[in-house]
């Protein structure tokens, strides 16, 4: 089965971009994207989920699996990563209370929105895939 494009169809590269600001792949890997293999494409997908998820573990706890994994089956969120993750989107979809799910915002993210708190994961979401992006090829991204 081949590797699906993890697109979200908001690609900013398109604005000049080099890192995108959806899927937070690289802006060439957008462009050849159709021509990676299957183990190229999934390098990239692990390294995406490697990075959301240690975005995402410094600001969520979950205190109760059992409601977050009942939850995630509800909203056909798969349960095949960590469950910080599961949670992350679960939030992401859902825009609830944390609390309510039995998921605790760290370290103090309980007094944001759960729509604020989301778009916080993912700007440190996209702070670290330009942090990869400028260690990998010895470029800053911006100049401040």
């Amino acid at each position: 089965m081949p590797v699906r494009t993890p697109c979200i169809g908001v690609c900013s590269t398109t604005y000049g971009d080099l890192v995108c600001r959806g899927c937070k792949r690289f802006a060439h890997e957008i462009v050849e994207w159709n021509g990676y293999s299957d183990d190229q494409r999934l390098l990239i997908r692990d390294r995406l989920e490697r990075l959301k998820w240690e975005s995402a573990r410094l600001s969520i706890r979950v205190d109760d699996r059992v409601e977050v994994a009942r939850t995630a089956m509800a909203l056909r969120i798969s349960l095949d990563q960590p469950i910080e993750l599961v949670a992350f989107e679960i939030l992401k979809k859902t825009g609830m209370n944390p609390s309510l799910l039995g998921i605790a915002t760290l370290p103090d993210g309980g007094n944001a929105s759960p729509t604020d708190f989301v778009r916080s994961v993912e700007g440190e979401f996209l702070r670290r895939s330009e942090a990869h992006y400028e260690h990998a090829f010895r470029t800053r991204l911006r100049p401040w």
